[in-house]
């Protein structure tokens, strides 16, 4: 067997199980969160709109960051013991949970607040909600849980690696084939932390990209 493509399948048998935990765990959030505007957009008076029904923008942040710091964290311990025993000490994803949040910020609340921009009476603007939350639950969030637990795993590989290290890119595009991915691919060893061609020190490298950095625990030599 090609040991590239081998890797390749142990590392998606390590991240699997992580994506599927941290997509049900937001659809769980999402849920939640349907349920709490739905009933506020029902109990308000007069015109609602979007500053009265939907949670602040930092809540939303919040809420999203804390749901996905454990299955993040849980993706940074595999990456770190994917070529070897784990350090003890934990490279920090709460920036990743931030982004992760951010971007599911991002995209939700414009589309939540198109449904108030947009007019309507209540039962109007109640299924537009409806619709944005269930494109969600059932589109979009395990493409973004599956893309942000890379980033951790690979935040973990790339946190274990001790001093000489050099690591290669192996791509593996998700079926979203990108040149930067093999221009990277062409650089060879490059010295963990150091920046392949692109100005890319991990993946991914973009959205889809599944990229891995094998030899790990190669070390240069003089």
């Amino acid at each position: 067997p090609d040991p590239d493509v081998a890797l390749l399948e142990r590392r998606d048998a390590a991240t699997d199980e992580l994506e599927r935990l941290l997509a049900r765990r937001l659809k769980r959030v999402l849920a939640d969160e349907q349920n709490e505007v739905l009933d506020l957009l029902r109990r308000t008076r007069g015109t609602p709109t979007a500053e009265v029904v939907l949670p602040s923008e930092a809540d939303h942040l919040a809420r999203y960051a804390s749901a996905a710091l454990e299955d993040l964290t849980a993706a940074e311990r595999s990456g770190a013991s994917f070529y070897g025993e784990a350090p003890e000490a934990a490279a920090d994803v709460s920036d990743t949970a931030e982004q992760f949040a951010a971007e599911l910020v991002r995209q939700i609340r414009a589309r939540l607040e198109r449904a108030f921009d947009d007019g309507g009476d209540e039962q109007e603007i109640g299924d537009r909600i409806r619709s944005c939350y269930r494109e969600w639950k059932t589109q979009r969030i395990a493409d973004t849980a599956r893309h942000y637990v890379v980033v951790a795993f690979t935040r973990g590989v790339g946190g274990a690696a001790v001093e000489g290290t050099t690591f290669r890119w192996l791509v593996d595009d998700g079926e979203v084939p990108s040149p930067d991915c093999e221009d990277n691919a062409l650089a060879g060893g490059v010295a963990a932390g150091e920046e392949f061609p692109t100005g890319d020190r991990w993946p991914p490298a973009h959205p889809g990209c599944r990229c891995l950095l094998p030899d790990g625990i190669q070390k240069i030599t003089a």
